[in-house]
């Protein structure tokens, strides 16, 4: 739970914005993402981020049986199989291709 709450937190969003002072998000990216603590995870994450545009983000919150960042619902053989899944195991959105994270 730890390390979905710190995926959604630090690195959902799709593209850097200003921070207080004006300082890029960019810059503190790399500290927040060593505070998510798994290298695979975050380098599963940083390529699906740089491999698509800035309109959607790597990582989204699984809503009910839909992925939250292009909408679409899992097949009933999906939500059988993500509901079955260990609550570490890190979850794909079958159609976007995005991190899921269940709450």
């Amino acid at each position: 739970r730890e390390v979905r709450e710190a995926v959604v937190r630090v690195l959902s969003d799709p593209a850097p914005r200003a921070c207080r002072g004006g300082e890029p998000a960019r810059d503190t990216r790399p500290a927040a993402a060593e505070g998510v603590g798994h290298p695979g995870l975050l380098a599963r994450y940083e390529k699906i981020r740089t491999g698509r545009g800035t309109d959607r983000p790597a990582a989204a919150e699984l809503r009910g049986t839909a992925c939250g960042s292009c909408g679409t619902a899992l097949s009933p053989t999906d939500a059988a199989t993500f509901r079955a899944a260990a609550p570490d195991e890190v979850l794909t959105c079958p159609e976007c291709g995005v991190l899921l994270v269940r709450s």
